[in-house]
């Protein structure tokens, strides 16, 4: 599924650069505890798939949690040093990353050229985006070293919650989101895209029930009152303790094809 009609690339320029300083995205980056959480789950799951990887390209970077990750946590091997690269849009983010010593460059996926080729490629939250979402797969061939690895998330129109929640699931925001998928539709959109599909998965997040009732209350007004509720009768320890939670996401792994 994708919106109709689309909204032009000016549109989405104008769009995201609004978002970029809103409460929204804000909260998330200063939510350090939480992208960190997710980073490292996220980064233990693309390791054990691509295990050997040293040279890392993160896609959608935003300030730098999963570089960070990669970069703190890939075991040593034999001395080689690991590289670890993002890209992000927004110009706020990028300066944040790099304060800490981060290598993120602001750059599109359609402008962004690299003398590396990356053992893994990864695209969390990023596809549903893209008015093209063949843009990140051709790139990602392209940034691919041979035997490379593709991971990526995109929320799950075919989940639970999707389906319970109807138009008022809480990724159903255009311009935000453009395209949907489900398992089966984003395994047809890799394999035409020139990739083998290794592993599409149910994708967690690690999260406190504290800031994911203070998301639902934004993303959701009319389930705001029983997020308060719950949050008004719950201890502060279990508020406040980080759970992996399924939320209605994919996680998508894939080669390029050889064929």
């Amino acid at each position: 599924m994708r919106v109709a009609p689309l909204p032009t690339a000016d549109e989405l320029h104008a769009f995201y650069a609004a978002s970029y300083e809103s409460s929204g995205y804000q909260e998330f980056a200063r939510a350090d505890a939480i992208r960190r959480a997710i980073a490292e789950h996220r980064f233990e799951r693309v390791a054990r798939a691509a295990p050997h990887a040293r040279r890392w390209l993160d896609v959608g970077a935003s300030t730098g949690a999963f570089v960070k990750a990669v970069v703190s946590r890939s075991p040593s091997s034999n001395g080689a040093p690991v590289v670890g690269h993002g890209i992000e849009l927004s110009a706020e983010a990028v300066v944040q990353a790099r304060s800490e010593g981060l290598e993120v460059f602001r750059s599109s996926i359609e402008d962004f050229a690299s003398q590396e080729r990356y053992d893994a490629v990864t695209a969390f939250d990023v596809l549903e985006h893209l008015r093209d979402p063949r843009v990140l797969l051709d790139g990602a061939r392209r940034w691919l070293a041979p035997g490379g690895v593709l991971a990526l998330t995109v929320p799950d129109s075919g989940s639970l919650p999707a389906r319970i929640m109807g138009r008022f699931w809480y990724y159903v925001d255009p311009p935000g989101h453009l395209h949907y998928f489900d398992a089966g539709s984003l395994r047809r959109l890799l394999e035409r895209s020139g990739f083998a599909v290794r592993a599409i998965e149910p994708a967690y997040k690690v999260l406190t029930l504290d800031y994911s009732f203070e998301v639902l209350r934004r993303l959701n007004p009319g389930l705001a009152p029983i997020a308060r509720g719950l949050g008004a009768l719950l201890p502060r320890a279990t508020l406040a303790r980080e759970r992996r939670l399924a939320i209605g996401e994919l996680l998508a792994i894939a080669t390029p094809s050889t064929a």
